[in-house]
């Protein structure tokens, strides 16, 4: 009936429409409140009673549990939604979670355990509607925070639970931590050494995550698929978003395991693992030494290989950019006077060919990052990488990159981050002494194409190109 009021046109001669809105939005209100009022008496010591007797505890007649889905039907429409979800109703939700969350199979069966069985299934889609409404988390996110999110937790962290009500909590935590996350209004990253600002939940998102969630992880990793898949998405996210947490990863001991997934041979070796690996070295404690006795670099290349050569697109980026991290980790310890400096980039150099294949990949996050593992060698390895670079071969590669023409066919729209990239790797060669070696067409047709970047190209890379173009001028005189 409320459904069909709002549908109800304005009428010219009586200008109802506001009163049917106001009417629309009282019925609305009164009537999920009474409904649910309903409900929730009957519901409140029956879920409880059932869950504890695991099926002995409902007998005969009209069985409360069964008229739960009203409360679906009420969260599920646009009409009723905003007016029955209040603090209170999750606050209950969450009660009925936590009281059938331990629930194993009845030993007595019958009708009452299916019952109890068919509310469990019910509640879950209730908080699944509940979830899937950003605006809903923002406006309740304390008591969702406080209630909720802990119960569903518990249910991931149960054992005697279903793999399914397990892995539907686990998705549910995992997305409404990540909403959060990503709402300025609820969450706001602190900078180091500094507090959360004024008004934020940003405390209660890290206590949540830091008490609820990350204790589930070990045993995660070890559960079956696709249970460990969404853990570290769920880590990958989190950090990403907040890299101090990257220490309470390293608390955990799971930094070594993650390394441990980096294998081709391993169930768990997928993007969202190659991206913590990114994180754990970039922002985490772990030596150099640590990193060599785990042959990280040697596990990257290997991926690296088996991507490249079998065109495995989701991989290329993530690796590269971890490639790309190892050696930039690798660059602080040489600047650090570190004894180990450079064994983690000497690594790569058997990767620089495949490196710079890459940076004629048609996809602009993967050729601006394997630009950037170009550079990465150069800079470290000057001497060994500089004739290399401008030998015939590889100049023919860096040449058909600068000009686009790995995009063909069609219009050519060069990436100028990776353009940028590959000058800086190309003024680092032709500055290195003794790199030139004699004048080959494939240096002249580099010639000709940097000349005209320094020209015409971009602004930001027009002096870059423009001094390259006069050094080459001058070798090939």
């Amino acid at each position: 009936a409320v459904e069909f009021l709002a549908s109800v046109g304005y009428d010219p001669v009586y200008g109802a429409r506001p009163v049917k809105r106001a009417l629309q939005r009282e019925l609305q209100t009164l009537l999920a409140q009474a409904l649910l009022r309903n409900e929730f008496e009957e519901q409140d010591t029956i879920v409880v009673e059932a869950a504890a007797a695991a099926g002995g505890g409902v007998a005969g007649g009209r069985n409360p549990l069964q008229q739960f889905p009203v409360v679906l039907h009420l969260l599920v429409s646009q009409y009723f939604r905003s007016a029955v979800v209040t603090p209170q109703l999750i606050t209950d939700l969450a009660g009925y979670l936590s009281a059938t969350a331990s629930t194993g199979p009845s030993p007595r069966g019958g009708a009452d355990a299916v019952s109890l069985s068919e509310f469990k299934a019910t509640l879950m889609h209730v908080l699944e509607a509940i979830c899937q409404q950003s605006e809903l988390l923002a406006q309740h996110h304390a008591v969702m925070l406080g209630s909720l999110l802990p119960s569903v937790c518990e249910v991931v962290a149960n054992g005697a639970e279903s793999g399914d009500n397990r892995f539907f909590c686990l998705r549910m935590a995992s997305d409404v931590a990540m909403n959060f996350l990503m709402d300025p209004d609820v969450y706001v990253a602190p900078a180091p050494g500094t507090e959360a600002p004024p008004g934020s939940a940003t405390a209660a998102v890290d206590a949540l995550l830091r008490e609820k969630i990350f204790p589930c992880v070990p045993r995660l990793l070890l559960d079956e698929d696709p249970m460990p898949l969404y853990a570290l998405k769920l880590l990958g996210g989190l950090l990403e978003v907040n890299p101090s947490y990257v220490r309470d990863v390293e608390a955990m001991g799971l930094a070594p395991q993650f390394f441990e997934f980096l294998s081709l041979e391993h169930a768990n070796n997928n993007v969202h693992n190659i991206r913590l690996c990114r994180q754990v070295i970039a922002n985490g404690t772990l030596p150099v030494a640590a990193l060599l006795q785990m042959r990280v670099a040697e596990k990257v290349a290997a991926v690296l290989g088996y991507a490249t050569q079998n065109n495995v697109e989701p991989f290329l980026e993530p690796v590269l950019e971890l490639s790309h991290t190892i050696v930039r980790r690798d660059v602080r310890e040489l600047e650090a006077g570190g004894a180990q400096g450079g064994g983690l980039t000497v690594l790569f150099m058997d990767e620089a060919a495949t490196f710079l294949e890459l940076t004629a990949h048609a996809d602009g996050g993967v050729s601006r990052a394997a630009a950037a593992c170009v550079l990465d060698l150069i800079t470290v390895f000057p001497q060994q990488v500089a004739p290399w670079l401008l030998s015939a071969e590889s100049v023919a590669v860096v040449t058909n990159v600068l000009q686009g023409e790995h995009l063909a066919p069609g219009p050519a729209t060069v990436s100028v981050p990776m353009q940028q990239l590959m000058l800086e790797a190309l003024a680092a060669a032709v500055d290195e002494p003794g790199a030139v070696g004699a004048v080959s067409n494939e240096l002249v047709a580099l010639y000709e194409a940097v000349r005209h970047i320094g020209a015409s190209g971009d602004l930001s890379v027009r002096p870059q190109a423009a001094r390259i173009a006069a050094q080459l001028a001058g070798f090939m005189q």
